[in-house]
């Protein structure tokens, strides 16, 4: 028979994190052992999306694992981001070379207060006591504001006046005149 033990425990652990394992023949013909380790890891969210909602928004789904672990996502515009470790800090704060959006178990959730017609990389992480997933990543861009309408121009021999209706949200013009 072989005697196996967990952090000199007989009960396999179920709980997050690294566990010394080590395993004992038990028997008069044969002897011998070996250890490892033993890493019970945390698995992702079952979903994560990023959807853009106008010029300001994006709105953040996902599911919680089957355990019904907190979702800790955050935000940046590069793309890439660190691995995460420890407690996350509060909403706003640098975390795994992003910025903490959300943090627990709430779907959806909107990320507001952005740029227009910028895109935004987003990572979701299940976690549990310090212990992260290996995340899920996605991304959106927010909206750009309509174009103007009502265009115009009067002209003269040496000049001319454009016109038209202002859009909502821009906040400014490129004339192109060809």
């Amino acid at each position: 028979t072989v005697d196996v033990t967990y952090d000199s425990g007989a009960t396999p652990p179920t709980a997050p994190g690294s566990y010394a394992v080590v395993a004992t023949v038990v028997d008069d013909l044969y002897q011998g052992s070996d250890s490892e380790t033993l890493v019970v890891s945390v698995a992702n969210p079952a979903s994560f999306s990023a959807t853009a909602n106008g010029m300001t928004a994006i709105d953040l789904a996902f599911a919680a694992n089957a355990a019904g672990n907190d979702v800790v996502i955050v935000a940046n515009q590069t793309g890439t981001f660190g691995v995460p470790s420890g407690t996350p800090p509060a909403v706003g704060e640098a975390f795994a070379d992003g910025v903490v959006v959300y943090a627990g178990t709430s779907s959806p959730q909107a990320h507001s207060g952005l740029s227009s017609c910028t895109p935004y990389y987003y990572k979701a992480w299940s976690q549990v006591d310090g212990f992260y997933s290996a995340g899920l990543t996605d991304d959106a861009t927010t909206a750009a504001p309509a174009a103007p309408t009502g265009l115009g121009a009067a002209e003269d021999y040496t000049s001319f006046v454009a016109s038209w209706d202002a859009a909502s949200g821009a906040t400014g013009y490129r004339l192109d005149v060809s």
